[in-house]
């Protein structure tokens, strides 16, 4: 299941997008179902509701404690790395359980895991696969990096996020300088980084509500 999904990642990375069984995703969409995935499957039970018992069943499936043993809720991004890796795992096995129909969640973008359901009825013959025109890699990734840029000259926080990015390795204040100039020449709001430091690839937040399991 986790190596379906890195697989996914891979291809989000690579290509811009990701085919899952209903239709072809955005790689940005791909990535907020991931992180999405990863805070309810951390989320405490007591605040799950009816869906409770998926989450527990999901933890008892990959083999791992409730939660990665947490008792207080953090974000992802500063746990410790044993507990992302379970983290992951659980979160792959939960796609797996919801491609094979074992787990109905009641999201609206859970259907994308699942075949798009034939609505007309056939003759009995054969289906005539229609030939699939050639994928240019290079330029849906082209796609992807301009889309993520037009969204970051009016949002912060994607902005940061991509700041984050393309910054990683290189994280001397010049090479930090040349890239809020890059930004600003394609029209992302200086302000948006005037003071932020990257200090991790993919997040800048650092967030602890105190939720636990208590209930």
């Amino acid at each position: 299941a986790i190596a379906a999904m890195d697989r996914r990642t891979w291809q989000a990375l690579t290509t811009g997008y990701v085919e899952l069984p209903r239709r072809r995703i955005h790689a940005g969409l791909w990535f907020r179902l991931l992180r999405t995935l990863l805070d309810e499957l951390n989320t405490p039970l007591s605040l799950c509701g009816t869906f409770a018992h998926s989450i527990r069943y999901v933890w008892e499936r990959c083999g791992h404690p409730l939660r990665a043993g947490q008792s207080l809720w953090r974000p992802y991004e500063i746990l410790p790395l044993e507990v992302q890796l379970q983290m992951l795992e659980a979160a792959a096995t939960a796609i797996d359980l919801i491609e094979s129909k074992v787990l109905s969640p009641g999201g609206k973008q859970a259907a994308l895991f699942l075949p798009e359901p034939q609505t007309a009825f056939t003759d009995g013959m054969p289906v005539v696969e229609r030939k699939e025109e050639p994928v240019n890699y290079w330029q849906e990734a082209i796609k992807a990096i301009e889309e993520a840029i037009v969204e970051a000259r009016h949002n912060p926080v994607t902005a940061r996020s991509l700041f984050a990015l393309t910054s990683y390795g290189q994280r001397d204040p010049e090479s930090l300088e040349r890239l809020r100039i890059t930004f600003a020449n394609e029209g992302i709001p200086p302000e948006f980084l005037s003071y932020y430091e990257p200090d991790g690839p993919f997040t800048c937040r650092r967030l602890n509500d105190g939720l636990s399991d208590s209930f």
